[in-house]
């Protein structure tokens, strides 16, 4: 059947809705959530539920004369402007259409009439004309934005002034009542209309959503890879036989953490696993009674590709800076050509190791590392540019003339003479670096070499296996 919320009666799907979701969610065979990744500041979420029509509801008929039962299958939050890229298709992959904001609005008012109706045993006709019954306020709290709501719901089941209002008093003592009451304050209840008697069925809802608690969590700790980063998924609807959470990370990434956990009458019902790479499974059965949950992620770098790469090339730069520190001497007589390669060699592999990510949230959570190759990099080159400018060596030397050792001193030619070479004429040997300079230049730029290399070894560390 084709057809969206324009076709569902609200008030019939608010006494459908308010039915299901206030009894044990037996109908539904398995709930499912995918998690993934859109950047560093947004997750995708795709949820897919597996049922069959509930038997005793009776059918409505849409306009065009066909038979349905408007089933309430997801609940997402009242935040319009925050979801985006919205996608419902059913089983054989067929879109969908979504209820508008204000048909959702409507069937949430009828929702709530139609639980207050159930506990004052009034018909849910005649319940928002009811003396005392505060109808403006119950329209309110499913209309209004979600604080506002929020506080308008406490307002109406906590305020001062509920005791010694009859009516207020039994709908604050309902749990059921109080239950969708805050349900709908901060949520939307997608309710679709579905054929009668069709079987099992399977309807998949997808959206990404920004991670508002994102915007104070990325501390330096995280930046730099010395610690994981945690998110909070609220779950609006887990009730069925079974629950799915699958969470998929970015190359790099993995989940040190999951645990998912749901509220059920007999109290509160968890699964939580550990150090499963880039994908996590947290599977709960028999929450057919479960109304609300939470999951949390704790997402941490990898150790293999880009980590591995990093530390390889931080320590190949500081082994290499260390090791011309020690043979300075040596280095400085030596022909430049050696030195210089032994010196760009690990800078060149630093420049491979900051290879690029595609994945922005990678990019982020690799930032200190990637900045600790960069620096090494920089390092190395640094270390090869001060062979040639360090400070010259002016000590007086030996140059080898005809075939042997000959002191030369550079001196005033004498009056009517001719300036000659002689064992007595001298240079300087300015021609190589003082060995000093090379090792007090050397020595700064391996100090911060490995510093940074410490730096990786640490996120390494606490890096998933």
């Amino acid at each position: 059947m084709e057809g969206d919320l324009a076709d569902v009666d609200p008030v019939r799907g608010g006494q459908v809705a308010a039915q299901l979701l206030c009894s044990p969610v037996s109908w539904i065979r398995r709930r499912r959530l995918h998690i993934s990744f859109v950047d560093d500041v947004a997750m995708r979420f795709q949820f897919s539920v597996d049922f069959r029509v509930p038997t005793g509801i009776h059918p409505s008929r849409a306009e065009d004369g066909a038979r349905y039962v408007p089933l309430p299958l997801f609940v997402i939050r009242k935040a319009p402007s925050a979801l985006l890229d919205f996608d419902l298709v059913d089983g054989s992959g067929r879109a969908r259409s979504l209820p508008t904001r204000e048909s959702n609005a409507e069937l949430s008012s009828q929702i709530l009439f139609a639980c207050a109706g159930g506990v004052l045993g009034v018909p849910h006709a005649r319940v928002g004309t009811m003396p005392g019954f505060p109808a403006d306020q119950v329209r309110a709290i499913a209309v209004g934005e979600p604080s506002a709501s929020a506080a308008l719901c406490d307002a109406l089941l906590d305020g001062d002034d509920v005791k010694g209002d009859s009516v207020r008093e039994a709908l604050a003592s309902d749990g059921d009542f109080r239950f969708l009451a805050s349900l709908v304050a901060g949520a939307s209840i997608v309710s679709l209309p579905v054929p009668p008697g069709s079987g099992e069925q399977l309807i998949k809802l997808t959206y990404s959503e920004p991670i508002a608690e994102w915007k104070e969590s990325w501390d330096r700790r995280i930046r730099a890879g010395f610690a994981p980063l945690t998110t909070l998924v609220e779950l609006l609807c887990v009730g069925g036989q079974t629950f799915h959470l699958e969470a998929d990370m970015p190359e790099g990434l993995g989940v040190a953490k999951g645990v998912v956990g749901v509220s059920t009458p007999g109290g509160v019902q968890s699964k939580d696993a550990e150090g499963r790479g880039r994908a996590t499974h947290l599977y709960l059965p028999r929450v057919e009674q479960a109304r609300l949950g939470a999951a949390i992620l704790t997402l941490g770098l990898q150790r293999g590709g880009f980590m591995e790469n990093a530390l390889v090339a931080c320590a190949a730069v500081a082994g290499i800076l260390l090791t011309s520190l020690i043979a300075a001497p040596a280095l400085a007589s030596a022909n430049s050509t050696v030195p210089t390669l032994m010196l760009f060699f690990p800078g060149l592999l630093a420049t491979i190791a900051l290879q690029p990510t595609t994945h922005a949230l990678t990019r982020r959570m690799l930032g200190g590392a990637r900045r600790a190759v960069l620096l090494c990099a920089i390092l190395a080159y640094a270390a090869a540019m001060w062979l040639v400018v360090a400070p010259r060596d002016s000590t007086v030397s030996s140059r080898p003339l005809a075939g042997r050792a000959v002191p030369v001193r550079v001196g005033v030619a004498r009056k009517g003479a001719l300036p000659t070479p002689s064992r007595d004429a001298a240079v300087r040997a300015d021609d190589r670096p003082a060995p000093h300079w090379l090792r007090i230049g050397w020595g700064v730029l391996a100090a911060f070499a490995v510093a940074a290399t410490l730096s990786v070894g640490i996120a390494y560390r606490r890096a998933l296996p």
